[in-house]
Parts: structure tokens; C-alpha cells; sequence
């Protein structure tokens, strides 16, 4: 099933106005939060992608349990069906400002979001897990100054560094890292679903400078990171 054909049918299922197809080269993700501090993600990419809002999970998110882990309504900030060499994906993508919060309240919402997105794709005739690479896109603000010079006395004193320290070093040294988010991790391997829905889900973490309100990412370069074949 082509992207095309895809949308054809996702139109006649689920309201229009929560996603559009987009042939053009660039696209943008804007956060909804007035009062974040990152405000959009511009995404550079060679393919038609269908791109879905917030809304289209965030309208049915009253349906799913809340408050006790692991949570299950709430959304990303968008979700985008590709194809990347000859494979097709479906994106996860959440914009999250301050990077401590961050790396612990977004991967939750991209696994959230990828259990509901699929939970209702299945129903789609001819759709199939089977045929699509999951991954999962964080954008997230560099780690402040403050937070690394806790990671550098850990250092000095020979003290052994937390995962987030860990990936607090990474993000000043790197743009993109490569990661994962566990289902174990979050408790999603606790809920009653089948294994189709149950896996961990690849992760790439994209920093921009502190004071800095957007970023810029290119599609293909992401995907290529995840999928090596």
C-alpha cells in the first residue's frame, strides 16, 4: 500500500483535519504550549509524508487510563508515515524544551503515542505491523551549563555517572544520539496487549543550543540512523 493509497483510506476512517499529506520539501512541527521554550521543528525530507497533529491522539485520549504508570493518554506532537528506501516508517516525534523533563517525560508520551497510533491504524484494511519500521524523534535543548558541572565534579571525584549523566555528555558532544525506549522501562510490558503492540521502540535524540527556540532535522538522516539495512 502506497502512502497515497494510505491516505485515501485514512480519510474515509478518521477526521481529515487531524492530518495532511505533504509533497512539498519541508514541513513544520510546532509545540502547542505557549510556554515551552522550544517552539518548532522544521523536518527537511526527499518523500510525500503524511503528517498527523496532536489532535489525532489528544481527541481520543479520554479513553485511555491515566495517573498510574504506565500512562497512557497522553500525545506526541506529531506523527509522520514515510517511505525511506524502499521501507516504510512511522515517525514519533515530541518537542520537549528542558532536557532533564525531557528525557523523562518524552519518551513516555512516544510510547503512549505509538501504542494508540497503532491501535487505531490496525483497523485499516490492508495495513500490517508487519510492513512498517517504528522509531521515535525527541527534540529537546542542550543540557544548561548549571546540570554538566554537576556531571563534571561527579567526575573530578571519581563518582560513577547515572544514565542521564551519561546522556547529558553525549548531547553537549553530539546534535543527533541514537538511543532506545524500553517498554520495560516505562511498564508497558506489564499491560495485557498483544507482542505486536509490545516492542521496544528506536530513539533519536536531536539537541539544539540552550538559548535557542527551533532546530532543523532532515528526515532522511534520522531514518538512516535506525534502519541500516
Amino acid at each position: 500500500m502506497t502512502t497515497n493509497e494510505l491516505y485515501d483510506k485514512l480519510k474515509q476512517i478518521f477526521n481529515p483535519e487531524c492530518f495532511s499529506i505533504y509533497p512539498d520539501r519541508f514541513l513544520r512541527i510546532e509545540e502547542t504550549d505557549r510556554d515551552a521554550h522550544f517552539k518548532y521543528l522544521t523536518i527537511e525530507k526527499s518523500n510525500q509524508v503524511i503528517l498527523f497533529a496532536d489532535t489525532f491522539l489528544k481527541n481520543c485520549n479520554n479513553s485511555f487510563k491515566g495517573k498510574t504508570a504506565p500512562v497512557l493518554n497522553e500525545e506526541c506532537d506529531g506523527i509522520i508515515i514515510t517511505d525511506y528506501n524502499g521501507n516504510k516508517f512511522i515517525i514519533f516525534i515530541e518537542l520537549k524544551s528542558k532536557f532533564e523533563k525531557g528525557v523523562d517525560k518524552g519518551p513516555k508520551q512516544l510510547l503512549a503515542s505509538c501504542f494508540k497510533a497503532l491501535t487505531l491504524f490496525n483497523c485499516i484494511d490492508g495495513f500490517s505491523f508487519n510492513d512498517y519500521n517504528l522509531c521515535a524523534v525527541l527534540a529537546l535543548q542542550k543540557p544548561s551549563t548549571e546540570s554538566l558541572n554537576k556531571v563534571r565534579q561527579k567526575e573530578e571525584i571519581k563518582e560513577d555517572l547515572t544514565g542521564l549523566d551519561q546522556l547529558k555528555k553525549k548531547a553537549i558532544e553530539k546534535e543527533i544520539i541514537e538511543s532506545e525506549i524500553s517498554m520495560e522501562e516505562y511498564l508497558f510490558n506489564t499491560l495485557p496487549i498483544k507482542p505486536t503492540y509490545c516492542s521496544d521502540l528506536p530513539l533519536v535524540i536531536y539537541t539544539i543550543e540552550p538559548d535557542k527556540d527551533s532546530g532543523a532535522i532532515n528526515l532522511d538522516t534520522i531514518l538512516s540512523k535506525v534502519y541500516h539495512k
